[in-house]
């Protein structure tokens, strides 16, 4: 199932007949009126008026003083507010100001569900999933398609990096790295059974770790940044017929965890699963591969769960827990 927001910004671009770089004005016209300002408060890149108002016009105000490629990205945003048919009101971007805590998370639940549809409506429009694929099919070296997607896109290298990696159909892995080549933002296609690094990794232990895996650099005047191709993973495990709940048992009572440790492993997992159940069904992608391999790669990557993900049984907990939730 294809995410209905990203289909939108597709349709979009089919009907007005455009190509990246994208011609963001075109889809603004007649619909909002559009300015660029300054805008006098840190964390908010864009900001959209009186959006489906019955009688007021809608207008975009995007922030003056922020980069020409993010200005770019934040008009992509608004856009997808514009288009979104559930989107209204008025909308400040401002989710950098947002902290993660469980009381936030909950008091603008409503408010970050249509930031990030709007991102991702944004991503599309600008880099078409269609032609980023194309892109990766043509060029082997992950630092050219990168800075491909960047160039021709016009966007920053850090969304381009997103779009890269969400878009690729073998396991990837992008790092932007420091000035001492340690590790401050990283991101990965869809990984079966491998641990992506932690931040502030240096970049040489990654290259040990993944020996066999094609390494690729390139950099900017202020940032470096390095691209591992993994080549194939493991396969997805097929449900069996015995209890999730039995696997789990059994795990525990092998990883000789603390009592206390058990049974918030045993919570916990239960809420890794729902979390990313929720979130592929509001992207409308939920499947079972799907399900599959993005909580078997965030347990992997957590390492309070590395005794459980390391049982030869882990694997077949984690399809048998995905068939019974589905």
């Amino acid at each position: 199932m294809s995410d209905p927001v990203e289909s939108l910004a597709r349709r979009l671009l089919e009907k007005n007949n455009l190509q990246p770089p994208t011609n963001l004005e075109v889809l603004v016209q007649g619909q909002s009126d559009l300015c660029y300002k300054p805008i006098p408060f840190d964390g908010i890149d864009g900001c959209i008026y009186n959006l489906k108002h019955p009688t007021k016009k809608t207008k975009i105000i995007i922030n003056s003083r922020i980069s020409k490629n993010r200005q770019r990205f934040t008009l992509a945003h608004e856009i997808g507010h514009l288009y979104i048919p559930w989107h209204y009101g008025n909308i400040i971007d401002q989710i950098a100001a947002l902290d993660d805590s469980i009381e936030m998370m909950e008091k603008y639940q409503h408010y970050l569900n249509i930031e990030r549809e709007a991102n991702r409506f944004a991503s599309e429009l600008l880099m078409p999933t269609p032609w980023v694929k194309t892109v990766l099919s043509y060029e082997e070296d992950l630092s050219k398609v990168h800075d491909e997607i960047t160039n021709t896109a016009q966007v920053s290298r850090e969304a381009a990096a997103f779009k890269i990696t969400a878009c690729a159909e073998k396991p990837i892995i992008f790092a932007e790295l420091d000035n001492s080549f340690n590790i401050i933002q990283i991101s990965n296609s869809h990984l079966l059974g491998l641990r992506t690094p932690d931040l502030g990794t240096p970049a040489h232990t990654v290259i040990d770790t993944y020996k066999t895996a094609r390494c690729y650099f390139n950099k900017t005047t202020r940032r470096h940044y390095m691209w591992w191709s993994l080549g194939s993973t493991e396969t997805i495990t097929p449900p069996s017929d015995e209890d999730w709940r039995s696997l789990l048992k059994t795990i525990l009572k092998d990883s000789q965890l603390p009592p206390e440790d058990t049974k918030h492993i045993q919570h916990s997992l239960n809420g890794v699963f729902g979390s990313k159940k929720g979130e592929l069904s509001r992207n409308n992608t939920l499947n079972y591969d799907r399900l599959y391999t993005d909580s078997q790669t965030r347990l992997i990557n957590d390492k309070k769960y590395q005794r459980i993900t390391e049982h030869p049984l882990f694997n077949q907990l984690v399809a048998n827990k995905c068939q019974d939730m589905l």
